[in-house]
């Protein structure tokens, strides 16, 4: 994508490598969390990780967290995007951020 911005003069090499530079930055650095980090939420029953993300969403406010949502799964393969949109409804089943989801999301959160 930063390419193809570049290409239609949207951004110079520069700006280009610098994104560029900064998603390996953030790659590697997820890389490492995520090695340090899943090991410990394996210990954690399924029951409590779920609550935890509600906690953890619901403290975001509407308009971020649907940037959020929306930015994360357009990255996604269709099949894994309809996955994590539908385990997020399952975990908000009969809740306000469920209801909430239907409405920012459209029919991508009730799929």
């Amino acid at each position: 994508a930063l390419d193809a911005a570049a290409a239609r003069g949207r951004c110079d090499g520069a700006t280009v490598a610098a994104l560029q530079d900064l998603k390996e930055k953030l790659a590697d650095h997820m890389d490492h969390e995520e090695g340090e980090i899943f090991p410990l939420l394996a210990e954690i029953p399924e029951r409590e990780l779920k609550r935890m993300a509600g906690l953890v969403l619901g403290a975001r406010p509407a308009d971020v967290l649907e940037l959020t949502i929306r930015l994360q799964v357009q990255h996604l393969e269709p099949a894994l995007a309809r996955h994590v949109l539908g385990t997020m409804c399952e975990v908000a089943r009969g809740t306000r951020f469920r209801r909430w989801l239907d409405r920012a999301l459209g029919a991508a959160a009730g799929a």
